[in-house]
């Protein structure tokens, strides 16, 4: 599940949009992207809209254009460790930011939840509960509730203050709203009301909105069987070449280096 999915044009006049699971959060609308399709070819493509959606899109941002390097031989190539992690898109991101910020890891009973963070301030208890499709806070007036490393979470959700926050189309990014809510706990903020209105949808089914240009009134056919499925045949084939990045001029790239081809795909001599 990628909480940040990049809307990708193959060719920046094209109307076409593409979704692809994005591991980052530094991207910008106009970005050149290294991207890999569901069916395991390369290709450059541009950045159209970022949305948070939490769709499984099977293809994925590897890199920016710009990241790719040279190899001693002066090939350009595609970066090891793509595709690239960084910022607020991983729940791991916020997860690692809590245990650093003292917040134990339980391990809730109840199915729902995946994993139960908990701490304690001068008067209160606080839980923030991971799921598959979003975030939860839990909030008590009390500090006689057990935060224990390594133990279970079993409170009942029909205790204290609860709000479910899911992934999908949220306004603004939940992980580091989750975060800010940390933050202002640990400081004892004593009006925490902002953090107990719901965010985003428990809807994340795939909107005809969704793969229009901004400001384009062009609307297409869009086949909704599931959330960013996509055939392999609906890619722009013409402009992915087998694992080959292309770069225009009838030049294309992949880890081994960059140059020509034959009608195979072949790199020529």
């Amino acid at each position: 599940m990628s909480y940040i999915v990049a809307f990708v044009n193959f060719k920046e006049s094209s109307k076409s949009l593409y979704p692809f699971d994005c591991t980052r959060d530094d991207l910008v609308p106009g970005d050149k992207v290294i991207v890999r399709t569901k069916d395991q070819r390369l290709s450059v493509a541009f950045v159209n809209k970022l949305e948070y959606l939490g769709w499984n899109c099977g293809a994925e941002i590897l890199c920016k254009l710009s990241e790719r390097s040279k190899n001693t031989d002066g090939n350009y190539i595609i970066p090891k460790g793509a595709p690239y992690k960084k910022g607020y898109a991983l729940s791991n991101t916020l997860v690692n930011i809590l245990d650093l910020e003292r917040w134990e890891k339980m391990t809730p009973v109840s199915k729902t939840y995946s994993l139960a963070m908990g701490k304690k301030n001068q008067t209160q208890t606080a839980f923030i509960l991971f799921r598959k499709n979003g975030i939860d806070i839990q909030l008590h007036d009390s500090k006689n509730y057990k935060v224990k490393k390594g133990g279970s979470w079993t409170i009942s959700t029909t205790e204290g203050r609860v709000v479910p926050n899911h992934y999908a189309r949220t306004n603004k990014n939940l992980l580091q709203w989750i975060e800010s809510f940390a933050t202002d706990f640990d400081n004892n903020k004593k009006n925490l009301d902002k953090y107990f209105i719901p965010q985003g949808s428990k809807d994340n089914r795939r909107r005809d909105s969704d793969y229009i240009p901004p400001g384009d009134l062009l609307l297409r056919l869009i086949d909704k069987t599931s959330d960013c499925d996509q055939k392999d045949e609906s890619y722009p084939i013409k402009d992915i070449f087998d694992g080959k990045v292309s770069l225009g001029g009838g030049l294309y790239i992949d880890t081994t280096g960059i140059g020509d081809i034959d009608k195979n795909g072949d790199f020529l001599d």
